[in-house]
């Protein structure tokens, strides 16, 4: 007994001495744990249970991280605050070792003695009530134990009381990770997918251009070689700009349609408007007419369009611009206005404006009639080549058309001088002395334009009765055309009511026929019936009691 009191005290000293050791090492964790921002009263004492159980340093320094890596946010420090927190816990427990080995050698020689003794004990720890609620603040944070379970080991624990369970924030933390790696290989290869359709649209997006390009390139070679085409100003069709005329840009159709006239008073070309209206007035001068009646002969040019005093609207702005009028080097009539530019002269003279439309009439003729000729010469030079036979190998000499042979062209063309004037120009056939005809020949005109008229006005009767004529004959055929479909449709719907009323008729004849069948059998029935119905009366019914 005495044996066992003194190593029960010995125990004590030891438990007092290592006491005496740590006591420096709590206040250093809870300044740490401070200067983390965390609650010291809390994780000190898990840290020091940690610390304080029988693991290996390893399995300490992994349970410290995943115990930091809920308090500090940077990860990179756990490493070095794990690493400090232990070499403290070194530090401030030197003589631990010894006292651990002499608590070690009492408690075996405890056991010998109990063994010897044949006292059966059981060694539990008993827990204060402080550190119970410290282990259940620190379950109640750290638990990751549903309800159902807790309700499951609630009798395990109980009997378990004085057991702390095992810390689980590796294999959280570890699983925690492996999801995160697992999302993050997920992300990557999404994003690899991702990237391969956008760099696939990005390439069908340039083959897409390209071909665009492509096509937008060989449309404009194609408008390159093909010739410009101008529209026509009256019917909008689109030609060379050869084809269409100078001034107006009509087409061969629409001034074939509607042809390029004089004017009777202003003497200016212009072009109809309608084929009904074939006047040869302009209708700048129908509008001066109805203003001021009909013109008189102009002082200077002689052309019957003096509206307005005695000279024409287009002298009387010339002598504004230019000046007095001088003489005209064709028609020696003193009506050509200079103005003092060599480039507005016709072939170096100058003309007055009459002059100046016939030479431009002449010359466009003139060009016209070469151009038939040449043609004309060539198709006769083909025409002669073809009828030509092959010649022989000994006979290489070209045979020649003999120029006494070639007949002459039915009209000779009008000769142009060098200065290619008009020969009817170069001689001067107008007289400038004499006016009196151009006033009779303007009467003639008027009087041709009224006959025209009248004309026009006889062929438009002739048309409009023509155009009844025709109205009336397709209205003609319209009707028949609306009869005829008519007797049609009506005969049609007569045959489909006959054809209608005939199947409705054997219809009625199949039912009459059914039903007299039913009749007669219903007949039958209701004979034998009555005869079975008066055989059971009479030998059952009872005389009646007067």
């Amino acid at each position: 007994m005495s044996l066992v009191i003194g190593l029960f005290i010995l125990f004590i000293g030891a438990k007092e001495n290592m006491a005496a050791a740590i006591f420096d090492f709590p206040i250093w964790l809870n300044k740490k744990l401070r200067e983390l921002n965390t609650d010291e009263t809390v994780f000190g004492s898990y840290i020091e249970g940690i610390l304080d159980s029988d693991e290996t340093t390893e399995e300490k320094s992994e349970d410290l991280q995943g115990l930091l890596s809920e308090i500090v946010e940077n990860a990179n420090d756990i490493a070095e605050i794990c690493e400090e927190i232990l070499e403290h816990w070194q530090m401030f427990r030197p003589k631990e070792q010894v006292h651990q080995m002499s608590s070690e050698e009492v408690n075996i020689k405890l056991a010998k003695l109990l063994e010897s003794q044949s006292l059966a004990t059981v060694k539990q720890k008993e827990y204060t009530e402080e550190d119970k609620k410290i282990k259940e603040a620190i379950l109640s944070q750290y638990s990751e134990m549903t309800d159902d379970e807790n309700e499951q080991e609630d009798g395990v624990v109980q009997e378990s009381e004085g057991t702390l369970e095992k810390n689980l924030n590796a294999q959280t933390v570890a699983a925690a990770e492996r999801n995160k790696r697992e999302q993050a290989r997920l992300d990557s290869q999404k994003k690899k997918e991702k990237d391969k359709e956008d760099r696939n649209k990005q390439k069908q997006l340039k083959e897409e251009k390209k071909e665009k390009r492509k096509t937008v390139k060989g449309e404009r070679k194609r408008n390159m070689s093909a010739p410009l085409l101008f529209a026509c100003s009256r019917c909008f069709a689109r030609h060379p700009y050869e084809e269409l005329s100078v001034g107006q840009q009509l087409c061969k159709e629409c001034r074939g349609a509607f042809p390029v006239v004089k004017c009777t008073y202003c003497r200016s070309e212009f072009q109809q408007v309608s084929k009904g209206n074939t006047s040869t007035i302009c209708k700048k001068c129908e509008q001066n007419v109805k203003s001021y009646g009909k013109p008189t002969a102009c002082e200077y040019c002689n052309i019957i369009a003096a509206f307005i005093g005695n000279k024409c609207q287009r002298c009387t702005n010339s002598e504004i611009k230019y000046g007095p009028p001088v003489n005209c080097e064709q028609c020696k009539q003193k009506c050509a206005f200079d103005r003092h530019d060599d480039d507005k002269k016709v072939d170096g003279k100058l003309l007055c404006w009459l002059c100046t439309l016939s030479f431009k009439r002449a010359l466009a003729k003139t060009k016209q009639g070469d151009a038939e000729r040449r043609a004309h010469m060539k198709m006769s030079q083909l025409h002669k080549k073809h009828k030509e036979p092959k010649l022989r190998g000994h006979n290489k000499r070209p045979n020649r058309p003999d120029v006494t042979k070639i007949p002459p062209p039915e009209e000779p063309p009008n000769k142009v001088s060098r200065n290619n004037m008009a020969p009817g120009i170069m001689r001067g056939d107008v007289d400038p002395n004499s006016s009196d005809h151009v006033v009779a020949m303007t009467q003639l005109k008027e009087k041709i334009a009224s006959l025209q008229k009248q004309l026009s006005q006889k062929n438009s009767e002739l048309l409009n009765k023509d155009k009844t004529i025709t109205e009336l004959k397709a209205n003609n055929f319209t009707t028949e055309n609306e009869l005829r479909h008519k007797l049609k449709s009506m005969q049609k719907e007569q045959e489909d009511k006959v054809d209608f009323l005939n199947n409705r008729i054997s219809g009625l004849l199949k039912e009459v026929a059914g039903l007299s069948k039913t009749a007669k059998k219903g007949k039958g029935a209701s004979l034998v019936a009555n005869a079975s119905g008066d055989n059971n009366s009479s030998g059952t019914d009872s005389p009646s009691i007067p």
